[in-house]
């Protein structure tokens, strides 16, 4: 599976919600009145280091006895829920 690389971004303009990665815009939300939607933007922004976390959780179910590897994982959703709520 491809999707864009890099650190996907959450930017407000004065129509809506920017997600993009360093060269590339991902989303455009068209509203900035609406928590709801800066919820979505921060959840989209969001969705690569969820994915990560994923990943790593998935290889810890697969050696469950790896400290590092847990730690990493840890590490990776702590940051995508940061990045969530926005923080």
């Amino acid at each position: 599976m491809n999707y864009t690389k890099g650190e996907w971004k959450l930017k407000v303009s004065k129509t809506g919600w920017q997600i993009g990665s360093e060269h590339h815009l991902i989303a455009y939300y068209a509203s900035t009145q609406n928590p709801e939607a800066e919820a979505n933007a921060h959840l989209i922004a969001a969705a690569p280091d969820m994915y990560e976390a994923l990943k790593f959780l998935v290889a810890w179910d697969a050696s469950y006895d790896d400290a590092a590897l847990i730690s990493k994982a840890c590490s990776y959703a702590r940051k995508a829920i940061a990045k969530v709520e926005g923080k």
